[in-house]
């Protein structure tokens, strides 16, 4: 059974914050207690990701996934696909919430993205900041669940 893994990347925003505490954590070293409760969030924030997990036999997961162990996965329903894209992309986030305004009112980046499509649905699986890698994986997916592969990024 062959699967392929869409390990999905934290948003800057998030390493910042749990940067911030690892740091003071490391200072106030002193006190055990105080940097135990101050690391437990940055260990939690540095620690996690989300990837999507697709298999040939359309067994699709989404797993939470803390320091490489996978922690909890949930069975995710893909629609049967017509065709895959994958394409250049600029995104945006609303930083309206806690320290992270003070970083801006939005965050910019850009991206590339593989999105999965049927007649009516739509679900971006992938979405990275390398080229070359979010190509292979376009190409490994079309190749895994035979179907077409449409490249925007060449227009």
């Amino acid at each position: 059974m062959r699967e392929l893994c869409f390990k999905q990347g934290n948003p800057i925003t998030l390493m910042i914050l749990g940067s911030l505490p690892l740091v003071f954590g490391l200072i106030n070293y002193s006190d055990l207690t105080v940097s135990v409760i101050v690391l437990s969030p940055s260990l939690v924030l540095l620690g996690y990701s989300v990837s999507y997990k697709t298999t040939k036999e359309y067994c699709n997961y989404n797993r939470l996934i803390f320091f490489g162990i996978v922690v909890f996965k949930r069975r995710l329903e893909i629609f049967f696909l017509r065709y895959i894209s994958f394409y250049a992309s600029s995104f945006f986030k609303l930083n309206d919430w806690g320290p992270v305004s003070a970083l801006g009112t939005k965050s910019n980046s850009d991206g590339f993205v593989i999105r999965i499509f049927n007649k009516e649905d739509s679900f971006a699986i992938y979405r990275s900041n390398n080229l070359i890698r979010t190509r292979k994986l376009a190409f490994e997916l079309s190749e895994l669940l035979v179907v077409e592969l449409v490249d925007k990024t060449l227009e």
